[in-house]
């Protein structure tokens, strides 16, 4: 049995999902891998205009009601600041993560969340993300040339195509997604419950997979 999470590394609700993400895999591991699947919440990069703040701004407070996340003083003077530019932008940021060993993305995927929703640092800066990386243990030249190289944002672009193909096959309706792969087949995992209390939902997993 395999957990499939499909997310975005800039998505509020995805941020606001870490603890939930972090616990069953550490709760379901090994018997249950958690694989990661990041769709690109934003292809292209998008400058945050006042609309777009004001949205950003009301999700963050039912995020943080909802959730428990906790968005640092300076992400919410960034974010509020109309006289600062932001710019959100997924596809570097999946990249950085893309660097990573698959068992070391979850690790590398809370560090870029802590630097963006808690430090309110510049995820579309590709300086920050190399100091991100380091910050989390990877090799600061092997990740600069991999970040350089075009056989990587080609993988990069496959991994979010296949995570857009994923999310179209089991009917994922946004991010945060999770769907359970058992014995072939898909199946979508409802987890808002779990947003308060991962405690059952991590339970019913194991369950799942300790089944014939």
């Amino acid at each position: 049995m395999q957990l499939h999470y499909m997310f975005d590394p800039l998505c509020g609700w995805c941020y606001g999902a870490a603890h939930l993400v972090h616990m069953l895999a550490q709760r379901l591991a090994p018997e249950v891998p958690l694989r990661l699947w990041p769709g690109a919440l934003f292809p292209e990069p998008v400058p945050m205009e006042a609309g777009m703040r004001a949205h950003i701004v009301s999700a963050d407070q039912r995020i943080a009601a909802m959730t428990g996340a906790q968005f640092g003083p300076a992400y919410l003077s960034r974010i509020g600041d109309a006289s600062r530019s932001v710019t959100l932008w997924s596809v570097p940021v999946i990249a950085a993560l893309a660097c990573a060993a698959p068992e070391k993305q979850l690790a590398l995927l809370e560090a870029l969340q802590r630097a963006h929703y808690v430090e309110g640092r510049d995820l579309a800066d590709g300086a920050t993300l190399a100091a991100v990386a380091r910050e989390a243990g990877l090799d600061g030249a092997a990740f600069d040339a991999r970040m350089q190289s075009p056989a990587h944002a080609r993988a990069t672009s496959e991994w979010i195509s296949e995570a857009r193909a994923l999310m179209a096959r089991t009917g994922a309706g946004g991010f945060p997604s999770f769907v359970v792969e058992k014995d072939g087949k898909l199946m979508a995992v409802d987890h808002q419950a779990a947003y308060a209390d991962p405690e059952p939902l991590a339970a019913q997993l194991a369950a799942l997979a300790r089944r014939g």
